[in-house]
Order: C-alpha cells, then sequence, then structure tokens
C-alpha cells in the first residue's frame, strides 16, 4: 500500500525527523513574491532551464509570496533548505499530490517513477513561462547574467543556504527566484497542496531532508 503523501512538516515548523536519530528544527523565511503573468508555473535548476515545461495545473495571474523552509541541524551549525513553498491562497493544504508537467496530464507515470527535475548547478527555482522564455534568450545574451545571479546569491548567504531573485522580462516583471537545494545536486519532485475546497492552496518542492 502507498503511503500517504504529507508534507505538513514544512507548512507547521516545528521539529522533524532527518534520518540516522537526527532531529531537526524547522523555520520559514519568505523570501520574494514570484511575478507569475501567464499562470504556468515552472519548477527547475535555474541554469538547466531549457527544455523544462510548465506544471499541468496553471493558477490565476498574479504575485505569489515564495517561502522557504529551512531545516537548522543545531549541532552541526548547518542550514539546508529542505522545502521551497508557492503560497496561492489563505486555506491551509490538507491534502498533496504529486505536480507533473502539461504534457503527463491525465497519464499514470510507470511504477517505481516520479515527475521531478535534476539539479546539476546546487539551485532550484520557481518561475512563471514567461520568465523562463525571457531568461533563457538572457543567458545566451547576456554574458555576465549569471555572474549578477551569483552575486545576489552571495548576498544573502547563510551557511550553507542563500537566495536571490531575478527579473528576467521587464515589461510584465516576471522572476525567476532561486535557492539553494537541500543538500546541492540532486532529483527533487514537486507537490500540490490542496484545500479543503480542492483548490490549490500552495506548490512545493521537497529537498529530501526530512523523512516523510
Amino acid at each position: 500500500m502507498m503511503a500517504k503523501l504529507d508534507f505538513g512538516w514544512a507548512v507547521r515548523g516545528g521539529s522533524a525527523d532527518a534520518g540516522g536519530g537526527t532531529r531537526v528544527t524547522l523555520t520559514h523565511q519568505q523570501i520574494a513574491d514570484l511575478v507569475a503573468p501567464s499562470g504556468s508555473i515552472i519548477a527547475c535548476d535555474p541554469l538547466e532551464a531549457t527544455g523544462t515545461v510548465p506544471f499541468a495545473i496553471p493558477v490565476p495571474p498574479g504575485r505569489y509570496p515564495v517561502l522557504l523552509c529551512i531545516a537548522h541541524f543545531v549541532a552541526q551549525a548547518d542550514q539546508r533548505v529542505a522545502a521551497s513553498i508557492v503560497q496561492f491562497g489563505h486555506r491551509p493544504p490538507i491534502r498533496w499530490e504529486l505536480a507533473v508537467g502539461r504534457e503527463l496530464a491525465g497519464r499514470t507515470l510507470p511504477a517505481g517513477e516520479r515527475f521531478g527535475y535534476g539539479v546539476d548547478s546546487g539551485l532550484g527555482c520557481f518561475m512563471d513561462s514567461v520568465a523562463a522564455q525571457a531568461f533563457m534568450a538572457l543567458q545566451d545574451t547576456d554574458d555576465d547574467c549569471l555572474e549578477e545571479l551569483g552575486e545576489k546569491l552571495e548576498e544573502t548567504h547563510v551557511p550553507t543556504w542563500g537566495w536571490a531573485t531575478v527579473v528576467a522580462d521587464v515589461t510584465s516583471g516576471a522572476n525567476v527566484v532561486c535557492f539553494h537545494a537541500g543538500w546541492g545536486d540532486g532529483f527533487y519532485s514537486s507537490y500540490l497542496g490542496l484545500d479543503e475546497t480542492g483548490g490549490i492552496a500552495c506548490l512545493l518542492t521537497d529537498f529530501g531532508i526530512v523523512r516523510t
């Protein structure tokens, strides 16, 4: 029997099991608003955005707060981004489902497979599809684009994570909200948190720090 998805720890905070007998303290930090002019949201490694597609279920265009759930390893004096969250409403999520790309809408994934994205730069992000197109074009035409992103990450850095936001499309204000991903490189899935009405309360990417 498949275990029930539960990412309540990321929403509630408090403490959680990180495996190996280690407990972590969870706190939240709101880092930026995600500007989504189309409502088609993408989660990916911002330096590997080519070919990425939006999630199957769009949200209304708008501005949405992005929060990071930070896991504090007190004994090791270490901090890691355990989850990144885009909030779409004020009702709390009561159930969760895997967020899949629109090309998989209505399809069942083969047993043992899951939808997600690979990280090779140590970073994850959220962005609207408008920002994705503009950001990829910016990387092709502006040699300083990625250097500026690195500088912004350094401005917010604490051991061992940071975040940055880059306006990719000046006309709409569509931006890329970046953050360090858990332990770094890996494969990470995102999930829709649904409220009591079935509406989308949030979108969450789990970075594998907390045992669920």
